[in-house]
């Protein structure tokens, strides 16, 4: 019976970078900005990513017809970082 492989939950910030579409500085600095999806640091000072706090940033920043933006109160701040 083969193995079966659990999914990977937590991406490092090169791989973070790949899904968003940024580069690895942008993600350097929104962590530094405090912007951008929840970083989990490891023991070792490793950054990583849920992959459930990724999913959450993209869809703050989603742009529904007539031009809003799914953002809500306390994601307000990172509004400008969905654009840049």
């Amino acid at each position: 019976m083969p193995e079966k492989k659990t999914p990977k939950v937590l991406l490092n910030r090169t791989e973070t970078a790949e899904v968003l579409g940024k580069n690895r500085r942008t993600l350097e600095k929104w962590d530094k900005d405090g912007v951008g999806p929840d970083v989990i640091r490891l023991p070792s000072g490793m950054p990583v990513y849920h992959v459930d706090d990724i999913e959450a940033f993209i869809n703050a920043c989603r742009v529904h017809k007539g031009g809003t933006s799914g953002l809500s109160e306390h994601l307000h701040e990172k509004r400008e970082t969905c654009a840049s």
